[in-house]
């Protein structure tokens, strides 16, 4: 006689099983592995077993949200406390500023910061978002906290209060879970990112809010390096003076096919094929670009 947990799991079992014709997906029971066994421990009143496999499935869950930007591993030594936690060490990624991706994130920064976030996330996803939050802070070791709380900070994490260096970690943990700007909507996943104040509050005009933990995302370190100190219109400028300072500095026309066939600001992705035989000159491809550029200027 089984238990009811693991009774109301095999039920289920059974009913993904009919509604396939009687045949079961082959990956199915790998699929819920976790919850065999969290229902034969709760059956059995195990609840030190629950404890620890609901401790593994987050560290797996938080171990996958940061893989794509930091080498993620296991402490196995150092305090019992923290054994089984979760390390990190920031990935090394070079040599990609002018790749597609971070041509897209040049564009779409300026249209974020010109015309608003566009960026729609439904509400069913902040449940998640906050799930992953509060796990971070409970299978990431002080260190790797730490680490990722110090994004954008002028200063050390020391200087943050407990429960603000805790919220940082949860904040960036859920970003790089979701791979691309919170703002811009500009994939970063694999890419180097920097932590990057708000635009309305940056930290040369208003270091009071400097260490504000609502005051800081994570963002593509490419266009927040162009953007600088600047705010506003300035901060435009400085976006659209880092794309063609790439352009300029490309003579294989790549940088602009990317512009061309990237995010259109104002508009959208582009889906319209751009017809390029051969790699044009600099000053052909950029006298081609002078209709394109249009949706590119800032207006006076």
């Amino acid at each position: 006689m089984f238990g009811p947990n693991i009774s109301q799991l095999l039920a289920k079992r059974q009913a993904a099983k009919e509604r396939l014709g009687n045949k079961l997906l082959p990956d199915w029971d790998a699929a819920h592995e976790y919850a065999y066994k969290r229902a034969v421990a709760l059956d059995a009143e195990d609840y030190e077993t629950v404890k620890q496999l609901e401790f593994e499935a987050e560290r797996e869950e938080v171990r996958q949200a940061l893989e794509s930007n930091w080498d993620v591993s296991i402490k196995n030594n150092g305090e019992l406390k923290d054994r089984g936690k979760l390390l990190i060490k920031r990935n090394e990624q070079h040599g990609q500023g002018s790749s597609p991706s971070v041509i897209n994130s040049y564009l779409m920064t300026f249209d974020s910061m010109k015309n608003g976030s566009i960026v729609d996330r439904p509400a069913s996803v902040y449940a998640h978002d906050a799930h992953l939050a509060e796990a971070a802070t409970r299978v990431l070791t002080p260190a790797a906290i730490s680490e990722l709380a110090k994004a954008g900070l002028r200063q050390g994490p020391a200087v943050l209060s407990p429960a603000n260096r805790i919220g940082r970690a949860g904040d960036r943990t859920v970003e790089y879970g979701n791979g691309f700007d919170d703002e811009s909507g500009a994939v970063f996943a694999g890419l180097p990112t920097d932590g990057g104040h708000g635009d309305l509050f940056p930290h040369d005009l208003y270091p009071e809010y400097s260490n504000a933990r609502w005051n800081m995302h994570t963002e593509l370190s490419y266009p927040n390096s162009s953007k600088g100190k600047r705010v506003g219109e300035p901060a435009l400028i400085g976006l659209r003076k880092g794309i063609k300072t790439k352009m300029h500095a490309d003579d294989t026309g790549e940088v602009i096919r990317s512009v061309a066939k990237g995010w259109q600001v104002g508009g959208g992705s582009g889906d319209e094929p751009v017809v390029l035989t051969s790699p044009p000159t600099m000053l052909q491809a950029l006298q081609g670009l002078r209709n394109l550029e249009e949706g590119f200027r800032i207006s006076p």
